[in-house]
């Protein structure tokens, strides 16, 4: 049996380095799942985006909710995160 670390593919390590935001990343991932583990999978999307919303302001990360976008005025249903857009 090999107990290279070498030949496997993909290794934690690996996939870190590939994300470009780290912390926030992570930041995020915790408060959707502290979202839906609060409300459970069969709320509205209404009843989630307030919840994000609640968290985001706790832990004081800047973002816009359902904005404008361009000169169209089409309205993005997401959240802009420190000058990063999530859909």
């Amino acid at each position: 049996m090999n107990t290279n670390n070498t030949n496997i593919k993909g290794s934690a390590s690996d996939k870190l380095e590939k994300v470009i935001y780290p912390e926030l990343s992570y930041k995020i991932v915790g408060v959707c799942f502290d979202t839906h583990n609060e409300l459970g999978r069969f709320a509205r999307e209404k009843q989630y985006g307030d919840a994000l919303d609640r968290c985001l302001k706790i832990l004081k990360i800047p973002y816009k909710r359902e904005f404008r976008a361009g000169k169209t005025g089409n309205i993005i249903d997401g959240t802009r995160l420190e000058q990063r857009l999530l859909n």
